[in-house]
């Protein structure tokens, strides 16, 4: 039975953790995930949304509360960019409040 949904709050991840949690083909069906409160930074979170490094494409929910992405990390993710991301995964939230 495949994982639909992983919270590993406050548990020290990193933007490498995220690459291999990203990578991990066993985590392909995975809809919802919660990462709050780990220092992932921006090059986490790209690795968990890029469908060039993510085989996250299910991936629905989205939550990373405090995982130390400031504003100008945020915005070198554009528009245009969230909304080609949109077009090869199924995301529909993503939570980066308190960052």
């Amino acid at each position: 039975m495949p994982i639909l949904s992983l919270r590993l709050n406050l548990t020290g991840l990193g933007p490498s953790e995220c690459h291999i949690i990203s990578s991990y083909g066993e985590l392909q069906h995975l809809r919802d995930l919660d990462l709050s409160f780990n220092p992932i930074r921006i090059d986490g979170l790209v690795s968990l949304i890029d469908p060039q490094y993510s085989c996250l494409r299910k991936l629905k929910r989205l939550s990373l509360v405090d995982c130390s992405i400031n504003a100008k990390q945020a915005s070198l993710i554009s528009v245009s960019k969230l909304e080609e991301l949109r077009a090869q995964v199924a995301l529909n939230y993503l939570n980066v409040s308190h960052n």
